[in-house]
């Protein structure tokens, strides 16, 4: 009987020294030993990245609204949705006769301008002020006053020719000989004597004589004589021409007074003739303020440039009756209808750059201050399969939005889309890399407790799990770097709890452990970092 006992118990003993030898065999170099209740690690080289995670809509990166200028009806839509089109094409056309109206009378208001402006110029050439007379003549009538203010197109002289105008009557075969500036002698009942003339105008038409019976060729002639001529008179008038003289008879015509007006509003500063006053054509007859002339020629000059301005605005705005493309894109919106009424301000069409998109995302006040523009980010949009998109950071708002306790940053983020298959308004996930550290000294998060740029690692010496303060550089969700403290192949204790996850992984990867994460991108489900 006891013989079989001591049988017994050396069978258990050596059963229990077999299993031992196997576990020992097949766990001799693993990176982590399970040690009572702890799981222990070896410190080995990796790389630790240090992400940005979150969520949102993409949206196009640019948008265009083409929008109406000005109020028309629909007449002609160009570009169906879907198209691409270019910066400058025509979208939409509208009509508007108002438009059209509108140009043509600005067009108008121009002219006028333009032209009182130059007639301005030409009654007082250079910019003088003074009123002269535009012939030679008698003067009838003075209604100018010294200092007293006048407005544009007032009276303010009479003039008469000092001479008269007969008119004879020749034969059209006569009329051919005569030219302007042939010598007359004229002869009168009233007086004796003889009154020279010149032929100033032989008409190009004929007219019935005094009986009717013959057709007669007009021929008004200039002749001096001051007081002696009136309206009415009859002559004899000799022609001398270059082919011999020709006599006819001539009436005396009313003589063509010429009102001499003010060229604008202003003050008279001097009368310079009095009525009765003989002048000649180009004298002096009333003087202006120049101060008030100067502002008159600047008001005519202002006025023509709010014509051209009004002009070029009516311009433009018939020509925005085309309606164009903003810039290069894909019609992604036709709003306006043929035949509709559209007013100003109301959308036509929209236009969208799809190969480039943006994403806004959310950021933790906690995280943001690592976040800055140019950053590499990774984009993954699951209703586009599994393709990652390359982004960058292009914008990190100034200021946060509070809610629900919690402060957040809108970031945005700009993501290629060559192939165009995102869409406006999928929900992508983006992560962005703050730092990434690869050939360093790692250790699971799980195995520190970081504070601040230290640390702190139970490291296992002699089967006993040691207190060590460690020098920590970045510090990702699942590895932490270490720059000093510890070195290659150190060995650090988890709790068992907390290291299950760990032992499992490195039962499962055999004799080549590496620590979880190691050589692998992380992508945490919360911002990283803190």
């Amino acid at each position: 009987m006891r013989r079989k006992l001591l049988a017994m118990l050396l069978i258990v003993a050596m059963a229990g020294l077999s299993i031992y030898g196997i576990v020992w065999w097949l766990g001799r170099d693993r990176a982590g030993e399970a040690a009572g209740d702890l799981v222990v690690l070896l410190v080995r080289r990796g790389t630790v990245e240090l992400t940005v995670t979150g969520s949102g809509t993409l949206m196009p990166g640019e948008r265009r609204v083409v929008r109406a200028e000005v109020g028309g009806k629909v007449e002609r839509i160009f570009f169906e949705e879907g198209i691409q089109v270019a910066e400058g094409d025509i979208l939409v056309e509208l009509v508007n006769d108002d438009l059209e109206i509108a140009e043509r009378q600005a067009q108008l208001d121009l002219i006028r301008a333009q032209r009182e402006l130059s007639d301005f110029l030409a009654e007082i050439p250079g910019g003088s002020p003074y009123l002269t007379s535009p012939i030679d003549g008698l003067v009838r009538e003075v209604t100018a006053v010294p200092g007293e203010s006048v407005r544009e197109g007032q009276v303010l002289a009479i003039v008469e020719p000092q001479g008269s105008v007969f008119q004879v009557h020749v034969t059209p075969a006569e009329a051919v000989q005569i030219s302007a500036g042939d010598r007359v002698e004229m002869r009168f009942a009233e007086f004796s004597g003889a009154l020279e003339g010149r032929v100033r105008e032989v008409a190009d038409y004929q007219v019935a004589s005094a009986d009717g019976r013959t057709w007669v060729t007009p021929v008004w002639v200039d002749v001096g004589g001051g007081q002696l001529l009136r309206a009415g008179m009859t002559a004899d008038a000799w022609i001398h021409t270059a082919g011999g003289t020709i006599q006819r008879s001539g009436v005396g015509l009313a003589p063509e007074s010429v009102r001499v007006t003010a060229m604008t509003d202003g003050r008279v500063e001097q009368v310079y003739v009095r009525e009765g006053s003989v002048v000649a054509a180009g004298e002096r007859l009333v003087g202006f303020s120049e101060t008030l002339l100067q502002e008159a020629r600047q008001s005519r000059e202002l006025a023509v440039e709010v014509a051209r301005s009004r002009l070029r605005k009516a311009t433009g705005d018939r020509a925005a009756l085309r309606a164009v493309s903003l810039a290069a894109g894909t019609v992604v919106r036709m709003t306006a209808t043929p035949g509709e009424a559209v007013r100003v301000g109301d959308e036509l069409a929209v236009v969208s750059d799809l190969s480039v998109m943006e994403l806004a995302i959310d950021v933790d006040e906690l995280d943001i201050a690592g976040v800055r523009p140019g950053m590499p980010v990774q984009v993954t949009v699951e209703a586009a399969g599994d393709a990652v998109y390359d982004g960058e950071v292009i914008r990190v708002a100034l200021e946060g939005d509070a809610g629900d306790g919690v402060t957040t940053f809108a970031v945005t983020i700009r993501v290629s889309n060559p192939e165009g298959a995102l869409r406006s308004g999928m929900t992508g996930e983006a992560v962005i890399t703050i730092d990434r550290r690869e050939g360093v000294l790692v250790v699971p998060a799980e195995a520190v407790q970081v504070r601040g740029n230290t640390g702190t690692v139970r490291v296992l010496i002699d089967g006993q799990a040691v207190s060590r303060l460690i020098e920590v550089g970045i510090a990702g969700t699942r590895l932490v770097e270490v720059i000093g403290g510890l070195q290659e192949g150190d060995r650090v204790a988890l709790a068992a709890e907390a290291g299950a996850g760990q032992e499992q992984l490195l039962r499962l990867r055999g004799t080549m452990p590496m620590l979880p994460g190691m050589g692998q991108r992380q992508t945490p489900n919360q911002p990283s970092g803190r």
